[in-house]
C-alpha cells in the first residue's frame, strides 16, 4: 500500500494554500529539497526501483517544515488532510474570513500562462502590500520584460485571498490603449474611476479636480491600485518618465504620501517623481531578464528540448528577454511542426533575432512586437551624442568598461568625456544599457566557495535594441557601418596595447577588435591579432571567457563550426578549426567538436604541421578520455608515433606515455601502466626543455599510486608538481587551468588520505574555484565528483549529493562518460552508508550500464566491489 496516497493532489494543494509562496509548482519544491525535479515524478508515478505515492523518509520532514505542516498529514487520506491543511491557514491567519472587496478593472485578471520565476519582485510586492509604511511600488523595466506578467501573476494570488483584505481595488492597464493620445487616456482612466465609485462627473472638471474627487472618495478605505503601462503618458527626460497627465499625477502624489493601502505603478522607465523621493514610502523595483535557471524553466514549460549550455548562451544573448526566448520556443516548435528536430542548436546563437524568416502568425507577431519596442525605445535617444553611444555600443555589442567607451569616442567622434558619461548614465536609468561583469561562468560560480576575482564593470546596449540598430544601419549605410566597425577596430587594438594593461583586459579588447576587423572586412589583420597575439601568448592562456572567445570565433566561420570562411588560407582555415575545437571541448560541447578536431589535425599531419597537430591532439586525446573513446584516443597517439623524431618536443613525448599509462591502467593492465608511467617520469625528471610546445601530464600517474596505496609517494610527487608550478618550471610552463586543476585536486585527496582534512577541503575548493573560472565545463563535473567524495568522507552527505546532482546533470550533456560513472558510484556508496540499499541498486544498474558501453575493467571491479558490498550480509541487515 502506498505510504502518502494522493500524493500529487497533497502537494498540488499545499502548493495552491499559500504555506510557502516561494514553491507552486515540483520543480520548486525540488529546488528547495536540492533534488532533481524527476524525483518527485518517481514519487509520484513510481519507477523500477521506487514505489508510487511514497516520498523517501529521509525526505518527508523538510516538506513539512517547508509548509509548517506535520510528516505523519501526508499519511492521511487526501479529505482529512485537506481539512488539516485548511485548519493550519486559519491558525496562521493566512484565510481571511472578510467581506468580497469591491473591484474594479479594465482587463481580465488571470496569471499569465507559462511565468516562471521572479520569486523576488512577487515577494516584494507581497511585502509592500503587508507592510503599512509602503505607499508605493514604482516597477519599472525594459518594454516586454515581464512586468505587465509580473502583476498579473502577483494579482491572481491575491485575487485568490480575496485580496487579502482591501476594501478597494481598482486596476488599470493602459497596455490596450497605445493609439490614444496622453489626455483622452487620462480621461478615460478618471472617468472610468469616478463612475466605479459613485461619484456625479462635472463635464468641466479638470483632471485635477477629478482626481481630488476620486482621493475624497477612497478616504481612509485600504485601497489597492495599479496602473500598468504607464509609459504612455510619459516623456523621457534623461532616462526617467515624467508624467503629462496632471490628474494622474496628482493621484500618485496624494496616495503616495498618506494614503491607506498600496499604489503600484508600471512603466518602461523610473517615474522621476517618486525615484527622487527620500522618503521610505516608495519601493523602487526594476525587473530584468531572466537567468539560467529561469529560462531553463521556461523552454521545458513551452515544451522545448535544451541543453543547458546554449539555454544559458540564448539567455544571456538576448539578455534574458521573455519574448526574445518565446520567439526561439515558436521557432522550434514551427520546426517540429514541418517534422525537423525542435531542439535548440547552436545554430540559434549568435544570430540575429531580425535574421529568421518567421513563418507563422506568431512568429511574425513576436518579431513585430520585438521590432516594435526596439524602435520607440531608439526614439527615446532624440541628441545626436545619445545616438553616437547607442550606435557605438550596438556595433560593439558588449564588453567594454565605460572609460573605453569614453575614450573611443572622443577620438572618432569628438564627443566630450563628461557628454559620454552623462548619456551612459541617462541610458542606464532608461535600461537601455546594463552593467555587468565578466560572463566567466557566473550562474555556477556559486559552486565554488573560493571568489571569482571582481573585475571593472561592463557597459552593454538591450540587445534587442542593438539588434535592430545594426540591422537597421548595415541595411541603409553598408559602407558606413563597415567604416565604423574599422574605426572599432583600430581603436579597440590601440587601448588594448596601452602600457600597464592587465592580461585580462588585454585579452577582452582584443578578442571585441577580432570582430570587429572581420565585419570590416579586415580578415588578415583581424587574423593575426587572435593568433599572432592572443593565441600564441602563454601569457594569456585561460585569461579570456570561454564564451566570449566563442562568440569572437563565430565570425570566423560560416553557419557550421568546420566551415570557417572562405577568405583565409588552407592553414588559416585548420587553425581556426583547431581553436574552435578547443574552446567547444572546455565549454562541453564535445559533439560539435569533434569533426573540426579531427579535420584539423589530420591536415596538420598530412601537410607536415607537427607543431599545430600537437597543440590540438592533446585536448583532443583529454576530451576522447573523459568521453570513453580511449580506443580513439589510442588510434590518436597511434597517428601522431610516426612524426616522434628529434626534432618533436619531448614534453609531448612524456605526455603521451603518460596518456598510454592512464589507458592502460583503466583497462586494467597495471604492470603496462606502470611501465608507461616511468618513461614519462623519466623525461619530466631528467630532461631539460626550453620552451616545451605541448603541456606535460603529472596528475594521471598520481593518480596511479594513490590508486596502489602509494600515498606517500603520490604526495611526495604531487607537491614537486606544484613546486615546478611555483618555480616557473618548464614541466608546468604550458599548462593550462584544468592540468592545474588535476594536479591540485590529487593533492587533496593525498593529504586527505594522510589526516590533512582543512589542506585537503581547501585544495578542492581551489580546484573546482579553477575550473569554474575558466568555464571548462568538460572536466567540471570531475572537480564536483572529487569535492563529493570528500563531503561524503567527512560525513556531509547532503552537500556530497548537491555535488553530485550537479556533476550527473553536467556531465550527461558534455558526454563526460567517466565522471558519470564517478558520480553514480559515489552515490552508491552513500546510500550503502545511509542503509538505502534499494537506492543503491539503482545508481549501481546505472553507473554498470554506462560501464558495459566503454568496456573498462578499472570500472568493471569497482562496480562489482560495490555490489559484493551492498549484498553483504552485515549490510543487506541494516
Amino acid at each position: 500500500m502506498p505510504r502518502h496516497p494522493d500524493l500529487n493532489r497533497k502537494l498540488l494543494l499545499l502548493y495552491f494554500s499559500g504555506l510557502n509562496t516561494r514553491i507552486d509548482k515540483h520543480n520548486k519544491l525540488a529546488r528547495e529539497l536540492g533534488i532533481a525535479r524527476q524525483n518527485i515524478s518517481k514519487w509520484i508515478n513510481g519507477s523500477d526501483t521506487h514505489e508510487k505515492d511514497s516520498v523517501p523518509t529521509p525526505q518527508v520532514a523538510p516538506i513539512a517544515r517547508l509548509f509548517s505542516i506535520e510528516p505523519a498529514w501526508l499519511r492521511l487520506p487526501f479529505d482529512e488532510f485537506e481539512r488539516r491543511v485548511q485548519r493550519r491557514l486559519e491558525g496562521l491567519n493566512l484565510v481571511e474570513q472578510l467581506r468580497v472587496p469591491s473591484v474594479f478593472t479594465n482587463v481580465p485578471c488571470e496569471s499569465p500562462f507559462n511565468f516562471v520565476g521572479r520569486d523576488e519582485a512577487l515577494g516584494a510586492l507581497g511585502y509592500a502590500w503587508a507592510n503599512a509604511r509602503v505607499s508605493c511600488v514604482n516597477l519599472h523595466g525594459f518594454g516586454g520584460i515581464g512586468k505587465s506578467a509580473l502583476v498579473d501573476a502577483w494579482l491572481a494570488g491575491m485575487m485568490n485571498r480575496s485580496y487579502c483584505g482591501a476594501d478597494l481595488v481598482f486596476l488599470w492597464s493602459f497596455s490596450r490603449s497605445q493609439e490614444l493620445n496622453v489626455a483622452i487616456n487620462e480621461a478615460q482612466f478618471l472617468d472610468a474611476a469616478m463612475t466605479w465609485l459613485g461619484l456625479s462627473k462635472n463635464p468641466y472638471a479638470s483632471a485635477t479636480q477629478k482626481a481630488t474627487a476620486i482621493i475624497g472618495e477612497i478616504g481612509s478605505k485600504r485601497t489597492l491600485i495599479v496602473i500598468d503601462g504607464l509609459d504612455l503618458l510619459q516623456r523621457v527626460e534623461r532616462g526617467r518618465g515624467i508624467l503629462d497627465a496632471a490628474g494622474i499625477q496628482h493621484l500618485i502624489n496624494e496616495r503616495t504620501r498618506d494614503g491607506a493601502g498600496l499604489l503600484v505603478t508600471s512603466s518602461r522607465l523610473p517615474a522621476k517623481y517618486l525615484s527622487n523621493r527620500r522618503a521610505g514610502g516608495v519601493l523602487d523595483l526594476s525587473l530584468s531578464g531572466m537567468g539560467l535557471a529561469e529560462a531553463m524553466e521556461f523552454f521545458e514549460n513551452e515544451g522545448i528540448s535544451t541543453d543547458p549550455i546554449i539555454a544559458e548562451e540564448l539567455a544571456e544573448q538576448f539578455g534574458g528577454h521573455p519574448l526574445a526566448l518565446k520567439f526561439v520556443s515558436e521557432l522550434s516548435a514551427s520546426r517540429i511542426e514541418r517534422g525537423l528536430d525542435g531542439g535548440l542548436d547552436a545554430g540559434f546563437i549568435g544570430r540575429s533575432l531580425f535574421g529568421h524568416t518567421p513563418r507563422t502568425n506568431k512568429l511574425i507577431k513576436l518579431v513585430s512586437d520585438i521590432h516594435l519596442i526596439a524602435q520607440q525605445s531608439v526614439a527615446w535617444c532624440l541628441q545626436d551624442s545619445a545616438k553616437k553611444v547607442l550606435n557605438t555600443l550596438a556595433l560593439i555589442g558588449h564588453g567594454l568598461t565605460l572609460l573605453e567607451l569614453i575614450v573611443l569616442l572622443e577620438k572618432y567622434y569628438a564627443l566630450r568625456p563628461k557628454t559620454t558619461q552623462r548619456v551612459v548614465r541617462e541610458l542606464t536609468e532608461a535600461h537601455l544599457v546594463t552593467i555587468s561583469v565578466l560572463d566567466k561562468m557566473a550562474s555556477h560560480a556559486s559552486k565554488s566557495k573560493a571568489p571569482i576575482p571582481e573585475t571593472e564593470p561592463l557597459l552593454r546596449l538591450q540587445p534587442l535594441v542593438a539588434d535592430a540598430c545594426n540591422v537597421a544601419l548595415e541595411q541603409s549605410e553598408p559602407s558606413e557601418c563597415k567604416g565604423r566597425r574599422s574605426d572599432l577596430f583600430d581603436g579597440l587594438v590601440a587601448l588594448a596595447e596601452v602600457p600597464g594593461i592587465t592580461i585580462e583586459d588585454r585579452t577582452r579588447l582584443f578578442l571585441l577588435a577580432v570582430k570587429q576587423g572581420v565585419k570590416a572586412e579586415r580578415f588578415e589583420e583581424a587574423y593575426d591579432i587572435y593568433f599572432q597575439r592572443l593565441k600564441q601568448d602563454s601569457a594569456v592562456l585561460g585569461a579570456e571567457s570561454k564564451r566570449a572567445e566563442k562568440r569572437t570565433l563565430a565570425v570566423f566561420f560560416e553557419r557550421h563550426w568546420d566551415t570557417p570562411l572562405r577568405q583565409f588560407s588552407a592553414l588559416a582555415r585548420m587553425r581556426l578549426n583547431a581553436s574552435a575545437a578547443t574552446n567547444l571541448m572546455a565549454l562541453g560541447l564535445t559533439a560539435a567538436a569533434s569533426a573540426p578536431a579531427f579535420a584539423s589535425v589530420r591536415w596538420f599531419i598530412s601537410q607536415g604541421y607537427n607543431k599545430d597537430a600537437f597543440q590540438i591532439a592533446g585536448p583532443l586525446m583529454s576530451m576522447l578520455i573523459a568521453t570513453g573513446k580511449l580506443g580513439v584516443a589510442q588510434d590518436l597517439m597511434n597517428e601522431l608515433a610516426p612524426l616522434d623524431d628529434i626534432e618533436t618536443d619531448r614534453a609531448l613525448r612524456s605526455a603521451a606515455f603518460s596518456f598510454s599509462g592512464l589507458v592502460a591502467f583503466l583497462q586494467g593492465q597495471k604492470e603496462l601502466a606502470l611501465q608507461a608511467f616511468e618513461e614519462s617520469e623519466a623525461i619530466l625528471q631528467t630532461e631539460k626543455i626550453g620552451a616545451p610546445l605541448f603541456p606535460t601530464v603529472s596528475s594521471h600517474y598520481c593518480v596511479f599510486l594513490l590508486e596502489m596505496n602509494q600515498t606517500q609517494q603520490a604526495l611526495a610527487r604531487s607537491l614537486q608538481t606544484l613546486a615546478w608550478r611555483e618555480a616557473g618550471d618548464w614541466q608546468t610552463k604550458v599548462d593550462g587551468p584544468t592540468l592545474e586543476a588535476n594536479d591540485l585536486m590529487v593533492l587533496g585527496f593525498a593529504y586527505f588520505r594522510l589526516g590533512f582534512i582543512p589542506e585537503a577541503e581547501e585544495l578542492f575548493e581551489k580546484q573546482l574555484s579553477i575550473l569554474v573560472a575558466a568555464e571548462e565545463w568538460l572536466y567540471l563535473p570531475a572537480g564536483l565528483v572529487a569535492r563529493a567524495q570528500f563531503y561524503a568522507a567527512i560525513g556531509s552527505h547532503a552537500a556530497a549529493k548537491a555535488d553530485l546532482n550537479e556533476a550527473l546533470r553536467i556531465a550527461e550533456r558534455t558526454g563526460a562518460i567517466l565522471s558519470r560513472i564517478d558520480a553514480l558510484l559515489c552515490f552508491t556508496q552513500l546510500h550503502i552508508t545511509e542503509g538505502s540499499l534499494d537506492y543503491a541498486r539503482a545508481y549501481l544498474a546505472e553507473a554498470r550500464l554506462l560501464s558495459d558501453q566503454i568496456h573498462l575493467a578499472y570500472y568493471a571491479d569497482k562496480i562489482q566491489s560495490a555490489e559484493n558490498e551492498i549484498d553483504a550480509p552485515s549490510v543487506a541487515a541494516i
